[in-house]
């Protein structure tokens, strides 16, 4: 077998392993259509990395969403300050929108993508 990812069972172990099913039933479905253990291995362990591959890159767009606003909060407050010598009540009010969403973006995500390997529960998969 060249790649787990060819195996013809390969689309059917990835959904029930996106929708985190017991892995004992998973095994059993490997052991009845009489897939060799290194193989079946192979192929559960190809459907945990793209588990954990799609967890991870939500959890990037959540930090990238969150590293923007903090960036475009602090850049607009720098601006103001070197605009203005002082900061205005206004603009700090305006901006810590940003500053707040932006840690916030920036806290789920890095808790996000720390915590891909062990997250439970299905997850929905659009190719």
């Amino acid at each position: 077998m060249s790649s787990p990812e060819e195996h013809r069972l390969y689309p059917i172990i990835l959904k029930q392993v996106l929708w985190d099913e017991d892995e004992a039933k998973i095994r059993k479905r490997l052991r009845v259509n009489e897939v060799p253990d290194k193989e079946a291995e192979a192929i559960l362990l190809a459907a945990r990395n793209a588990r954990i591959y799609l967890l991870r890159s939500r959890a990037r767009e959540q930090l990238t969403k969150g590293i923007t606003a903090f960036l475009i909060g602090s850049a607009v407050l720098a601006g103001f300050y070197y605009r203005m010598g002082a900061f205005h009540i206004g603009v700090i009010s305006g901006v810590a929108v940003f500053l707040l969403a932006g840690l916030a973006f920036i806290l789920i995500g890095s808790l996000g993508h720390l915590n891909a390997p062990r997250q439970k529960g299905p997850i929905s998969h659009e190719d």
